[in-house]
């Protein structure tokens, strides 16, 4: 066809019509023809690179659940890595030596702070609380935390659904373990090794099952670990668990047990074998029964238990007892299948006893420090010098690893 060119346009030119010089016309030609395959070469290079994109986005967040997004759906969750400004990261853990503590504020908000700082705790983006139930913040041994989150946060006060959440130190959250449709978590604890966390739960108010149905424990494999989960039932006439509490040996779980009252749970401590068979967990406390005015075995005058905690690696046991003839709160190293007395007692100061709050014990992996909460105010023990944590928390564990 080339060669034709001239001749074509030799008999062009014998019509009434202006022909351009045919060696323009071949240029303009080939001028168009490199526009074309640069045009198709750009289309190729935007497709590659928004498939591997793509690509990059679905590697991060693992193809399904992970961590909590900003609200995406009925699984809010924090931001994940691709989506925390870098802002954000950078004051997540808050600087500094202190112990490193995830609480909630009056706000009721996730924050961190540090033992013995001076600055506003920060506070965690993305994850919301259960509101209308008490918050669950446990230490996870091998590093941060497990919590639960609101799976709803935009449904109404009291009836939000409870899920199950690991938050590290720089204040990423990952979901994991089933959504608690229509039942309240009452406690959280994660195992010594960090490879199973053990939930108590109970049917929630409104729920169909409310006032009929047991109290549970079920224990599940945390993220990136394998195991069979289990699910135990609290024998009536109790109907709450609460405290749950690892032994240091991973296989021995202590919880109260009892009856819910306005004031919190009536009820003592209990252990259960984790690694026995059977499907119904210990309902009958070895400890004797404490009433105002009564005396224990050990020889403490009307000194019933509010809360008990295993203090980490220990191998020690404690109580925080409510002492009505001192009108005190101590804190009572004890044994956990007795009560025996293991120590002497350490007095919290300014706390009342009888505010109907409840509390919680949370030890360091070590055993110490051990933060005390108890009628929404946070204690500091460091051995057994008690002073009062900053920052209006009103429940807190400190970080695990």
């Amino acid at each position: 066809m080339p060669d034709r060119l001239p001749e074509l346009f030799a008999e062009l030119r014998q019509a009434d019509v202006p022909v351009p010089p045919p060696g323009r016309v071949a240029a303009r030609g080939r001028q168009l023809r490199r526009r074309a395959r640069l045009q198709v070469s750009a289309l190729a290079v935007a497709v590659i690179a928004g498939t591997a994109l793509v690509a990059q986005f679905v590697s991060a967040h693992g193809g399904g659940r992970g961590p909590i997004q900003p609200n995406p759906g009925p699984r809010p969750t924090s931001p994940s890595p691709a989506r925390t400004t870098p802002a954000a990261r950078a004051v997540l853990p808050p600087p500094g030596n202190g112990l490193l503590i995830l609480g909630l504020n009056a706000h009721g908000q996730f924050v961190m702070t540090r033992a013995g700082s001076g600055g506003q705790p920060v506070p965690v983006p993305g994850l919301a609380p259960v509101a209308g139930f008490r918050p669950n913040i446990a230490t996870d041994p091998s590093g941060g935390w497990v919590v639960t989150y609101a799976v709803n946060p935009n449904a109404p006060y009291g009836s939000q659904t409870p899920g199950l959440a690991m938050v590290t130190t720089n204040g990423h959250a990952v979901d994991f373990g089933p959504v608690f449709t229509g039942k309240a978590v009452t406690s959280v604890a994660v195992s010594p090794d960090g490879k199973r966390v053990a939930a108590a739960l109970i049917p929630a108010s409104g729920s169909a099952s409310a006032g009929s149905g047991n109290a549970t424990i079920e224990v599940l494999p945390t993220p990136g670990h394998h195991g069979t989960s289990r699910t135990w039932t609290i024998p009536p006439p109790s109907n709450l668990a609460d405290n749950l509490s690892w032994a240091p040996d991973g296989r021995h779980l202590t919880y109260a047990v009892g009856v819910q009252t306005g004031g919190g749970i009536d009820g003592y401590p209990v252990t259960l074998d984790t690694a026995a068979p059977g499907s119904v967990a210990p309902g009958q406390s070895g400890w004797p029964l404490v009433g105002k005015g009564a005396s224990t075995a050990a020889g403490r005058a009307g000194c019933p238990p509010d809360v008990a905690a295993w203090l980490g690696g220990t191998g020690q046991f404690a109580a925080l007892e409510e002492c009505d003839n001192s009108q005190t709160e101590v804190l009572q190293r004890a044994s956990a299948s007795d009560g025996t007395t293991a120590g002497p007692a350490v007095t919290i100061p300014g706390a009342q006893p009888g505010c109907g709050g409840g509390g919680a014990l949370a030890p360091a992996p070590a055993g110490n420090p051990v933060l005390i909460t108890y009628c929404g105010v946070v204690y500091l023990d460091d051995h057994g010098r008690i002073t009062g944590l900053p920052g209006g928390l009103t429940a807190a564990a400190p970080a695990g690893g």
